[in-house]
């Protein structure tokens, strides 16, 4: 069974920013073999933008108002989650719960999220997870490796409580940034 799928949207599209999707079976990943070929994908399909310079794809021009996002599917053997990242500047905004739930998102879209209620700045994650300058704990502290990277999807695929949304959000960022360079 595949790990990775990249879906790359010709004609009919998810939603009508949305250049592709990336479905990840977190529990059957190589990390390094994963990111490797999801970033060889982006750039084979000009994701990433069509410029280059040594060889290597920059970023088109950030937009005021983004208007080109990419979809990541996070897969357990119970639960999923979907990341929504800027195709511009490669930000996570927000996540949709489960298959068909809700969409949780640092501020208003184009497809009506709830607003989680803090911003997308590490300041305000680590506030609204109770980590950081105002307490004695650091996001440093944070477990990260594929096994905190499952919880924190299973976590987030049906949590309700804004301390456990941060707490998993936080956890599930830095996880996701270790293992894919997000």
């Amino acid at each position: 069974m595949e790990v990775i799928k990249l879906y790359i949207n010709h004609g009919k599209k998810i939603h009508p920013s949305q250049e592709f999707v990336a479905d990840f079976d977190i529990t059957k990943i190589n990390p390094k073999v994963t990111y490797k070929k999801f970033i060889e994908d982006l750039r084979n399909n000009k994701i990433l933008g069509k410029t280059f310079s040594h060889d290597i794809p920059v970023l088109a021009p950030q937009e005021k108002t983004p208007t080109r996002w990419f979809h990541v599917v996070l897969r357990t053997d119970e639960k999923e989650i979907t990341l929504s990242i800027r195709c511009d500047n490669l930000y996570l905004v927000g996540y949709q719960m489960g298959k068909a739930g809700t969409w949780m998102e640092f501020g208003s879209v184009a497809h009506s999220p709830s607003f989680l209620g803090f911003g997308c700045e590490y300041g305000d994650l680590e506030n609204a997870a109770g980590v950081g300058t105002s307490t004695n704990k650091s996001r440093n502290s944070i477990e990260l490796g594929q096994r905190a990277l499952k919880d924190a999807v299973n976590d987030l695929a049906n949590s309700s409580i804004e301390r456990a949304l941060a707490n998993s959000y936080e956890e599930r960022k830095c996880t996701a940034m270790s293992m894919y360079g997000m």
